[in-house]
C-alpha cells in the first residue's frame, strides 16, 4: 500500500507540473494556428466579397449610362 500511495503522489506532481501544463500549452497553440487559417479565409471570402459587388456596381453603371445615352432613365 505504501508503493502506491508513493506513485500517486509523484502521478499527482507529474500531472500538475509537467503534463497538464504541456498540454494546455500545446491545445493552445493549436488553437491559435486555427484561428490564424480561419482569419485568412475570412479575409480571402471578404476579398471574394468585394470583388463580386464591385463588378455588380460597375455592371449596374454601365447598365445606366446606356439608359442614360438612350434618353431613358433607369429608377
Amino acid at each position: 500500500m505504501e508503493n502506491w500511495d508513493k506513485i500517486k503522489k509523484v502521478l499527482t506532481i507529474y500531472l500538475a507540473e509537467v503534463a497538464i501544463p504541456f498540454y494546455k500549452e500545446r491545445k493552445t497553440d493549436k488553437y491559435i494556428g486555427a484561428m490564424m487559417y480561419f482569419s485568412y479565409d475570412e479575409m480571402t471570402n471578404a476579398d471574394t466579397h468585394l470583388a463580386c459587388w464591385g463588378d455588380f456596381k460597375n455592371l449596374t453603371e454601365t447598365l445606366m449610362n446606356k439608359s442614360m445615352g438612350q434618353g431613358g432613365v433607369m429608377t
